[in-house]
């Protein structure tokens, strides 16, 4: 399999009288939409269990070009279905990345049985000099940790090199689930989300 270079993101949360739907949705109409596009890698759906929303959808993609395809396009924005239409005007939280993977290289989602846990740390404001910072404050303060299996950190590219996101795929849950800003650099911005999450089973499967 291709390595991947880029990454979209997809958090969000129903009403609590609506969970269920809201999952039969997910798992029987729109994750398989995305998952069989072109570019797309790999898709995955994890739960919130430190953090909000409940809910991630998170896709490695050859490259963030994914999710402009003619393919992709044809279930997206006018040619959303009903149920679409119908479970996403409900739900709480929405929040979306594309982005473009700036370290390392290229890189796969780790598989589940090396790496049950994740935790999404996103940047906003970075300054000029924000992608250097944020790559080595990350890797100072992670990369040599045990429970980290891998590192990886994205540029979130509607926003002009502003915001960033690491991921930080774990064989278990860190200790403390923090970040010291003061190894981060002038430049690296302020820290607006830090979710932990394991992976998302359907009942009954």
């Amino acid at each position: 399999m291709a390595k991947a270079k880029g990454l979209m993101i997809a958090a969000m949360e129903p009403q609590a009288t609506e969970e269920e739907e809201f999952n039969d949705w997910y798992d029987l109409e729109h994750f398989p939409e995305r998952r069989s596009a072109p570019g797309f890698l790999m898709a995955q759906r994890w739960i919130c269990i430190q953090g909000w929303p409940r809910y991630l959808a998170f896709y490695d993609l050859d490259s963030v070009d994914a999710v402009y395809s003619e393919a992709y396009n044809a279930f997206i924005g006018e040619n959303l279905s009903v149920w679409s239409r119908r479970v996403l005007s409900r739900v709480l939280g929405n929040y979306r990345m594309e982005g473009t993977l700036i370290y390392p290289d290229d890189a796969m989602s780790v598989p589940k049985d090396e790496a049950g846990y994740m935790v999404l740390i996103r940047f906003v404001g970075a300054g000029p000099n924000g992608a250097a910072d944020i790559i080595d404050g990350l890797r100072r303060q992670f990369e040599s940790r045990p429970e980290v299996r891998q590192l990886r950190v994205f540029r979130d590219d509607e926003n002009a090199g502003r915001e960033f996101l690491g991921v930080l795929e774990l064989a278990a849950p860190l200790a403390s689930l923090t970040v010291d800003m003061g190894q981060m650099g002038p430049d690296s911005g302020t820290v607006r989300m830090m979710n932990l999450y394991t992976p998302y089973l359907r009942r009954g499967v």
